[in-house]
């Protein structure tokens, strides 16, 4: 159970930017500065990352267990039956499916789910009375639901404010290079300081 998504974040297109933020007129560092780029973007947009939504548009694939019956509180479920689908901006849902303990899945109507989006782009997921789970002697272990999600497929989609804090944490990274701080800058008070006002919080 739980969350995978089928594609690591990808760097907003700040290669050529952070290289003028940068001042750097050579190519010898391109390497460095790649990897730079994919270090924050994975801690800030990846599956668990630090910001809890996404940058450019990413695929997730969610499980969900079951049975669910009113009362239920399991991961992901909230108290009214709504699947709560995390690392917004929500863009759309390609497929829903129920799974039974043998891993037979099953593809369920778009006409017995649809989709509430509240602030921040969070969405919950609900489900009409036609769903497999209620009065069913179904041995269903999962609901998997694969959606999209992030400001959009394109660099410049993404908000400017997390463009600007991502250029500010590279280029500290950068100029301070080999002295450890690249390999905890997860834990460093003023980048998490710069991304806290875009952080979401499920």
């Amino acid at each position: 159970m739980g969350l995978c998504h089928h594609a690591k974040p990808q760097g907003c297109g700040l290669r050529t930017p952070l290289t003028s933020y940068l001042r750097i007129d050579h190519d010898s560092e391109n390497n460095l500065i790649q990897d730079l780029i994919t270090s924050v973007a994975a801690w800030l947009a990846g599956r668990d990352g630090w910001l809890g939504c996404s940058l450019t548009t990413q695929t997730f694939e969610l499980s969900a267990p079951l049975p669910w019956y009113p009362g239920f509180v399991g991961p992901h479920w909230d108290r009214t039956g709504c699947i709560v689908l995390p690392r917004p901006p929500y863009l759309a849902i390609e497929s829903v499916s129920c799974v039974d303990r043998a891993g037979a899945a099953v593809l369920m109507s778009p006409a017995v789910y649809s989709t509430n989006v509240g602030g921040e782009g969070l969405s919950r997921l609900s489900f009409g009375s036609g769903v497999p789970w209620l009065g069913s002697a179904a041995d269903l272990a999962s609901i998997v639901v694969r959606y999209q999600a992030g400001y959009g497929p394109r660099p410049e989609d993404v908000d400017h404010g997390h463009r600007c804090a991502m250029l500010m944490t590279i280029a500290r990274l950068y100029a301070n290079r080999g002295d450890g701080l690249t390999a905890e800058f997860r834990e460093d008070r003023f980048v998490q300081s710069i991304f806290a006002p875009y952080r979401v919080w499920i």
